[in-house]
């Protein structure tokens, strides 16, 4: 796994090597960016759950993963884990809807968007 450090700077999609890239907003949304292909392994989605344990307010993700494809494993343990405020899942298309129908029985509050701003103003909701 080759993520890069969570930066709180311009956001922009992961750089070559990087299968991801977290971005820690203004407005305390932990923003990931997970790289077309890559295929999401449980360590890959731990890292991110753990780096959301970073704000020391409500732990809001926006996880933008078009054209990413998710482990079983992978998919649990985002759907299990506890103290999550809400997910909202970014895509741009049916087929990644239908990746991200695995959150619809989660623990926590997630849903499926293909508008930053819809994604956001969802997650703003749960400040």
């Amino acid at each position: 796994m080759n993520t890069s450090c969570i930066t709180t700077t311009t956001e922009r999609h992961p750089d070559a090597g990087e299968t991801q890239r977290l971005t820690l907003r203004e407005d305390g949304i932990l923003h990931v960016w997970w790289r077309p292909s890559t295929v999401v392994s449980v360590d890959d989605a731990r890292a991110t759950l753990d780096a959301s344990l970073l704000n020391p307010g409500s732990r809001r993700i926006l996880m933008r993963m078009t054209a990413v494809t998710f482990t079983n494993a992978a998919r649990r343990a985002i759907c299990t884990e506890q103290g999550i405020t809400a997910i909202a899942l970014l895509g741009e298309d049916p087929v990644d809807r239908v990746v991200a129908a695995f959150a619809d029985n989660a623990a926590h509050p997630a849903q499926f968007f293909t508008s930053e701003d819809a994604a956001v103003d969802w997650l703003d909701t749960f400040a």
